[in-house]
């Protein structure tokens, strides 16, 4: 978002399409379309193939989610994504980014389509939707 903001500030284009690139590139190599969501480490010299999450571990006497934590590293990706779109679009120069704007606007749907997939009843969200969720006794 940083690279927008100050593209935006500076009426520089070239900026304006850096930010949006870097954001094309990341889903490149992140965005899991079989759940519609980001995959947390791709490429590199290890990968975690689970999808992206942060936050608190979440326990319960009701729950067991061993080592997954509530869901919100996708929430990043989309906020950063949603930041991105809004200075694009409150730019200047916003009508020669239309093209981005529209696919900024689906990839941030395309996250929110694939964490509403995944909720689970009473929990909200969960980072890593690879889990099963089993009672406690």
């Amino acid at each position: 978002p940083f690279i927008a903001y100050y593209g935006a500030l500076q009426h520089n284009a070239t900026l304006l399409q850096i930010a949006y690139d870097q954001i094309r590139l990341y889903r490149d190599a992140l965005f899991d379309a079989d759940a519609s969501l980001w995959r947390h480490v791709a490429l590199g010299t290890w990968q975690d193939a689970n999808h992206w999450g942060t936050g608190t571990l979440f326990t319960s006497s009701l729950i067991s989610l061993s080592h997954f934590e509530l869901s919100v590293g996708n929430g990043w990706a989309a906020a950063g994504m949603l930041r991105v779109l809004k200075t694009i679009n409150a730019s200047s120069i916003a009508h020669t980014f239309e093209g981005q704007q529209a696919n900024l606007t689906s990839w941030i749907d395309e996250i929110l389509t694939g964490s509403w997939a995944h909720q689970v009843r009473r929990l909200g969200s969960i980072s890593c939707t690879d889990l099963t969720v089993r009672t406690v006794g």
